[in-house]
């Protein structure tokens, strides 16, 4: 991940759904230790990494009325369809994550990137 810029990269904007788990998973592979005992000290880990630019539909949505459930409702309610493959498959759930995230970004916020950023750095189910 460091040899490919993929970590401490501002120009790299991560988009997930529910994925505070992964986001665990890396940082315990990146810092090589176990993860730490309390959420500011991994929160701080994730802005460190992977900078503000973090976006988490499942927290997102929970801002805007009539946005609920899994990924597939939420991609059924914005109008996206699956192109390829099936559920739970990587590639197939990362690029309906992706166009569900460009739909609701120009629908929900319509393209404004300052409102954008106010739900950066928040993962799903992870508060202070």
């Amino acid at each position: 991940m460091y040899h490919y810029r993929l970590v401490f990269n501002n120009d790299i904007t991560w988009i997930t759904f529910h994925n505070a788990y992964d986001f665990g998973y890396l940082v315990k592979i990146l810092t090589g230790c176990f993860l730490p005992h309390f959420l500011p000290d991994f929160l701080y880990l994730v802005r460190y990494f992977f900078g503000q630019n973090v976006y988490d539909m499942k927290y997102m949505m929970g801002f805007f009325p009539g946005l609920y459930g899994g990924l597939e409702s939420l991609a059924g309610t914005l109008q996206i369809v699956r192109e390829v493959g099936l559920s739970h498959q990587a590639g197939s759930d990362s690029l309906l994550t992706w166009r569900t995230f460009q739909k609701m970004r120009l629908t929900c916020f319509d393209s404004d990137e300052k409102e954008l950023r106010k739900y950066g750095g928040a993962l799903y189910g992870l508060k202070i």
